[in-house]
């Protein structure tokens, strides 16, 4: 079996998951993760929350809070 009827069948395998196959023939190549991160330098911002003093529990519960208004 080819390479690419490989990924055809594993995608139509775990498409329940959400998960799709990608393009056919895709000219895209690979880079290093090193390369990558390089590349971006320092114009990548990542905003990190810092947890409230209000508890693990309180703070976790939040937080589902917040992720289940994006789901909505």
């Amino acid at each position: 079996m080819r390479l690419s009827e490989q990924q055809t069948s594993y995608a139509a395998a775990v498409s329940d998951l959400g998960l799709e196959r990608g393009r056919e023939g895709s000219t895209a190549k690979y880079e290093r993760v090193k390369r990558h991160y390089a590349g971006i330098g320092d114009s990548a911002e990542v905003q990190i929350e810092t947890p409230p003093m209000m508890g693990r529990e309180a703070w976790a519960a939040d937080q589902n809070r917040k992720l289940d208004s994006l789901r909505a």
